[in-house]
C-alpha cells in the first residue's frame, strides 16, 4: 500500500443508516483516479476539457478537480469536504482553471441537471462576450 494513494472518508449519507457508522475506504495507485480517467476519455473521444463537465458528491471525485481543467459541479448532497475543495479550487491548484466551478443546491441527478444549465448559461455569456 505504500505506492497507493489512500482516501478515507466517513459517509454522511442517510441512506447508509447510522449504526454502525459506515466507512468508505478507497486505495488507488497514485497514477490513477477519476480525474486521470476523465482526461483520458475526453482526449480519446476528441473533446477539449472546456467542453466537458465533471460532477461529484464525495472526496473520491476530487481528483477531477485536481487533475483536470474541466469545469466541476458538486451536487447539493455532496460532502462538505468536497464542497470546500470546489469553493477553493483556484487557491489549491497550480493549474489555471476555467472560472466555472459550482456547488449546486439539487441532490444527485437533479443537481447535475441544475449545474449543466448554469454551465450552459456561463458558456453562452463567455461566447457572446468574445
Amino acid at each position: 500500500l505504500n505506492t497507493c494513494e489512500k482516501i478515507v472518508e466517513l459517509s454522511t449519507n442517510p441512506a447508509w443508516g447510522d449504526t454502525p457508522v459506515p466507512q468508505i475506504i478507497s486505495a488507488l495507485p497514485s497514477n490513477s483516479g477519476k480525474g486521470r480517467a476523465a482526461n483520458y476519455i475526453a482526449k480519446t473521444l476528441g473533446f477539449d476539457d472546456c467542453d466537458c463537465v465533471g460532477a461529484g458528491d464525495t472526496l473520491g471525485d476530487a481528483s477531477m478537480v485536481f487533475h483536470t481543467s474541466m469545469p466541476f459541479l458538486a451536487v447539493g448532497n455532496a460532502t462538505e469536504s468536497l464542497k470546500d475543495v470546489v469553493r477553493n479550487r483556484g487557491k489549491i491548484s497550480e493549474k489555471e482553471y476555467l472560472p466555472f466551478s459550482l456547488v449546486v443546491k439539487g441532490f444527485g441527478v437533479a443537481g447535475v441537471l441544475e449545474g449543466l444549465k448554469e454551465f450552459r448559461n456561463f458558456r453562452g455569456d463567455v461566447m457572446n462576450s468574445q
